[in-house]
């Protein structure tokens, strides 16, 4: 008997989930269907595809009764197929997808994944900063070429860094960016950040708000992009901000790819304006087969992973259990 298990009312309760997509990352595994399923035995997960064309009458007919959305693939246009929605829970950081008019008038609950995904995140984003500073991405290029030598190696000698001692400006100073901080300063680091608030925080030398950041430029060798996607962020990161940074810096982009004029960024490491780049993120996702990016020779490039664990499905549902009993008012001991 499952311990957590709890009666609620008899009325069942209908969630909207996309998580059935052919990938480890975006499939709900049947083990914790079961046993959120076990722990709210009143619940009915109704999995869905993101293109509505594709839903049959009788999901049509119970998405008329679902009043929770579970997911990353939520689009306004669901709004019309769920009249009763109250919540969506987002498996991921961002919800601007349910940023619109229509769900503030609604008064929807909206929730995200930052508590569990942000260990992750700054994993990657150190595993970055250190991969670039110490050149290893260049290596592995080098090594495809059969040109790993140190007469290869010692082409890039003015971008290898000593890593400890440098100046990381982190831009968006939530969950991710307070744990990234506490660890560069262990590394001796100096560390700016971008933060609306400014509270004082012991890891932080220095706080800028977005309009004035470029005036730390010219000292920084990292700037960590973990910006959201708002209208203020939307495309900040362009050709007059990479001009500003040192040219033996880094870039790394771990937050929204929309938040980067891209051609413009592919233009500043193609000349060298800036040493490279790890991108995690992109303006259109998946990156397109015909996107410059694929030749950028100094730029490291993951498909939006960042965030992701093989710990990824028992946090996530753990989570989800533990919003669902308080939004259900059903707190489980």
């Amino acid at each position: 008997m499952n311990n957590h298990k709890k009666t609620l009312s008899k009325k069942e309760v209908y969630v909207a989930c996309d998580f059935s997509l052919p990938l480890r990352m975006f499939n709900l595994p049947e083990i914790y269907a079961k046993k959120i399923k076990q722990t709210f035995p009143y619940i009915n997960i109704i999995f869905i595809s993101k293109d509505l064309n594709k839903l049959s009458l009788e999901e049509h007919e119970m998405l008329k009764d679902v009043t929770i959305y579970w997911g990353n693939l939520f689009s306004t246009d669901m709004l019309k197929l769920m009249p009763k929605l109250e919540w969506i829970h987002f498996g991921s950081v961002g919800v601007e997808k349910a940023n619109s008019e229509d769900v503030r008038k609604k008064n929807i609950k909206i929730t995200n994944s930052i508590n569990i995904v942000e260990d992750a995140m700054t994993t990657s984003a150190i595993a970055a900063m250190t991969n670039l500073a110490r050149g290893i991405f260049r290596a592995e290029k080098l090594r495809t070429l059969k040109k790993l030598n140190r007469q290869g190696w010692d082409l890039f000698g003015e971008h290898i860094h000593d890593f400890f001692g440098g100046h990381a400006l982190i831009v968006g100073y939530g969950a991710v960016g307070r744990k990234l901080a506490k660890i560069c300063k262990a590394f001796d680091m100096k560390v700016s950040a971008v933060n609306r608030s400014h509270e004082p925080d012991s890891n932080v030398d220095q706080f800028y708000k977005l309009n004035n950041v470029t005036s730390a430029l010219k000292d920084v060798d990292f700037v960590i992009n973990l910006l959201p996607l708002t209208n203020e962020t939307e495309q900040f990161f362009s050709e007059n901000f990479f001009k500003k940074m040192k040219s033996t810096s880094f870039f790394i982009n771990i937050g929204r790819g929309e938040t980067v004029v891209e051609k413009d960024l592919i233009i500043a490491l193609n000349n060298r304006t800036i040493s490279a780049a790890a991108l995690d993120v992109f303006f259109k996702e998946p990156l397109s087969l015909d996107s410059p990016l694929w030749n950028v020779d100094n730029a490291i490039i993951t498909p939006h992973v960042a965030g992701y664990t093989n710990q990824y499905w028992p946090k996530q549902t753990d989570l989800f259990i533990k919003l669902l009993s308080n939004h259900l008012g059903k707190p489980i001991k």
